[in-house]
């Protein structure tokens, strides 16, 4: 019997980590009998919620399975399971862990120039830090999503075997794909409120170029939030439109010219990988993991830099035929990130792990 253990819900609709729990889930579970535990499992048995983030982490390391009959192979996703990795590791299971990392000091300069908090005791305090990193240093293999996240960890003391396997995506039907729509239209989705996310700079980029004839469409559930309205005030210029929930991703990446993913530092960013999916040219910062997937470096802009990611959008602004012909290279590439050849790496790298 094997176990996938998460603090996340597993296959939660229209979220990211919904996908990838989903898909490493379904992944491990081809590999033989498998149980799942995720949030809702876990609070079922009586988590502490007000002792967030190592709540989860006390009442799954309670389990009396795990003394009794423990797994062969647990692989955990995100979270801060160091207790459980212990438990298990005493008790001969492999572990192995999604480490979906970002650079910690970069994350918490992004907050701090924007005035927010970083309210993140298990990453500021030394000893709590020292629990939090514990689990993913003790696993016995590392899956980060990116080079990136690899790098990160190496920096955080992970001296165990880590293997790089991207996100994956599923990939819409040639029926969900759009035409370039008249009005230039870039675009960006996802978490808008996360200093880190790099929003400021897109915004900055959008205002330096001043376009009088397109639109800056940003989306996501906190898009019109006014965290967001206040940073649209404070960066932004241009004619910017606050989208909001995106239900039907095919027709809101229908509705661009060109994606950017603006991220100071993350550990993938599967929006990238969705806007190729739909025919889409895509723009890239160096500090999203996505990177990795980009058809070329050109794709691909220094994170933080306001000037060369406006450089970028008006590059592929004035190359018009070439938004057309890389939206049609990337929907090609991107079959390389289906989730079905992810799942067969991640299964690849199980077996190899087990005896």
């Amino acid at each position: 019997m094997n176990l996938y253990l998460t603090a996340d819900v597993v296959g939660k609709p229209d979220h990211g980590a919904g996908s990838v729990t989903h898909n490493e889930a379904k992944a491990l579970a081809e590999l033989g009998p498998c149980e799942v535990w995720d949030r809702s499992f876990i609070e079922r048995q009586g988590v502490e919620r007000n002792n967030e983030p190592w709540g989860w982490d006390n009442q799954a390391s309670c389990s009396r399975d795990f003394f009794v009959n423990p797994p062969k192979l647990v692989h955990f996703y995100a979270g801060t399971f160091s207790r459980t990795v212990d438990v298990l590791r005493r008790n001969g299971c492999k572990v192995s862990y999604t480490a979906a990392a970002h650079d910690v000091a970069a994350s918490r300069k992004a907050h701090e120039e924007l005035g927010v908090p970083y309210n993140y005791s298990h990453l500021t305090d030394p000893k709590l830090w020292e629990r939090y990193v514990r689990g993913y240093l003790e696993a016995d293999l590392l899956i980060c999503p990116s080079r990136h996240s690899a790098e990160v960890m190496r920096g955080f003391g992970a001296k165990n075997k880590i293997v790089v396997i991207p996100h994956g995506v599923e990939i819409p039907g040639e029926d969900k794909l759009r035409p370039l729509p008249k009005t230039f239209t870039v675009g960006y989705l996802g978490n808008c409120s996360a200093p880190d996310k790099g929003l400021r700079y897109l915004l900055e980029a959008w205002g330096k170029l001043n376009y009088p004839d397109a639109v800056l469409k940003i989306a996501g559930h906190d898009s019109c939030s006014p965290y967001v309205q206040g940073l649209v005030q404070r960066f932004g210029g241009g004619n910017v439109h606050l989208a909001g929930w995106q239900s039907d991703l095919a027709e809101f990446y229908g509705s661009l010219s060109l994606y950017v993913q603006p991220s100071v530092t993350e550990g993938f960013g599967i929006e990238v990988l969705e806007a190729m999916a739909h025919g889409r040219a895509v723009l890239c910062s160096s500090g999203a993991g996505a990177a990795d997937c980009m058809q070329t470096q050109v794709d691909v802009f220094p994170a933080c830099s306001t000037d060369k990611l406006a450089e970028a959008i008006d590059s592929c602004r004035r190359s018009g035929i070439w938004l057309v012909r890389a939206g049609e290279q990337n929907r090609e590439r991107v079959k390389e990130f289906s989730w079905d050849k992810v799942r067969e790496r991640y299964k690849q790298a199980w077996k190899e792990l087990l005896p």
